[in-house]
């Protein structure tokens, strides 16, 4: 079997990785339930995920808007089982590092526990509040315009500060994010270097038509952990499935408890592959489901630098502006009048 060894570290430009990507492409789509713990693993697990984040990192800039719905609903041990839905419209755009998204729908639930006295079944209310509406993300600088309809507040904080449950979309990890990286905007970079971090027992299977499964497990002294992803490499290596799931080891016959399963749709545009649909199930707690449409206005266009700036979301003179950037909080807008 020819070595995928040299791969690691060759070519620091996006063209060469992917050349080199599909160069190697009919060597690695061979390997079919490689055996884990070898460096044949290590090293389809190398070209993959090198290949995935060549790929996606073809997507430079772009603005798009994000439409579906969002539920939640409560375990079975609460009373009274509660169920929600809303719309879900959220316009973004980004241009590398600097993200800018606007929840225009931005109900979100807060789950409240009320329990009645000791041996009274503990009862749980979803309560719809209004987190952020506007929130901008640079390198530097994390910005949430927080409940504009009640308190009228920007917050300037360092990244990667966030409030409240806001999508706040990394396009490039879509496929590969779980449910806290998604509400994170955690990106793709960060998502792999964890995955080659963590002490994972790792291994690649071919076999399946869908497409190429990637396979991180980890053992703890309760648990088993195990997380899928399924690769296209050719189509642009991209995750189409994730599955990750649990299971208990006492009893060791338990069954496995699936806990975040999405399934992403991608299309080629321009030359590069961008994710178009989406849907994830996450269930920790509260059972929340996203099913969202991605329509893309523009890809890999020049971004007015406006559009990252606290004065773009259009706030009144009257809103109070607080950067806490710097040792002390600072008023930027808005002093308060006796």
């Amino acid at each position: 079997m020819t070595s995928l060894g040299n791969y690691r570290g060759r070519g620091k430009d996006r063209g060469t990785r992917v050349v080199l990507a599909h160069l190697f492409l009919a060597i690695a789509t061979s390997y079919a339930a490689v055996d884990r713990k070898t460096d044949e693993t290590a090293r389809a697990l190398e070209y993959y995920l090198a290949g995935m984040l060549a790929e996606r990192q073809k997507i430079c800039s772009g603005e798009f808007v994000v439409t579906g719905t969002k539920s939640a609903r409560t375990p079975d041990r609460y009373q009274p089982e509660l169920d929600y839905s809303g719309k879900l419209l959220i316009k973004c755009a980004f241009d590398g590092e600097q993200v800018r998204c606007d929840n225009l729908e931005p109900d979100y639930l807060l789950a409240v526990s009320q329990g009645k006295g000791p041996g009274a079944p503990e009862e749980l209310r979803l309560k719809p509040i209004r987190a952020n509406r506007k929130y901008i993300r640079t390198p530097t600088r994390a910005v949430a315009w927080l409940e504009p309809h009640r308190q009228d507040t920007i917050l300037i904080a360092r990244p990667p500060y966030i409030v409240g449950e806001l999508l706040l979309l990394d396009v490039q990890a879509l496929g590969m994010a779980s449910w806290r990286d998604l509400i994170d905007g955690t990106r793709l970079e960060g998502m792999l270097a964890r995955l080659q971090g963590y002490a994972w027992d790792r291994w690649v299977d071919g076999t399946d038509p869908a497409g190429v499964q990637l396979v991180f497990s980890m053992e703890t002294a309760t648990q088993l952990s195990e997380t899928r992803y399924w690769l296209r490499p050719e189509q642009g290596f991209t995750p189409v499935r994730m599955v990750g799931r649990v299971r208990r080891r006492n009893p060791p016959d338990n069954e496995w408890q699936v806990i975040t399963e999405s399934q992403t749709a991608w299309q080629e545009i321009s030359g590069v592959w961008l994710p178009v649909k989406f849907d994830m199930r996450h269930a920790s707690g509260t059972e929340h489901r996203i099913t969202a449409q991605i329509r893309w206005r523009s890809v890999n266009q020049p971004i007015d630098e406006r559009r990252f700036d606290w004065h773009d979301f259009g706030p009144l003179d009257t809103t109070k502006v607080i950067d806490f950037t710097g040792p002390k909080p600072v008023m930027v807008q808005g002093l308060i009048t006796p």
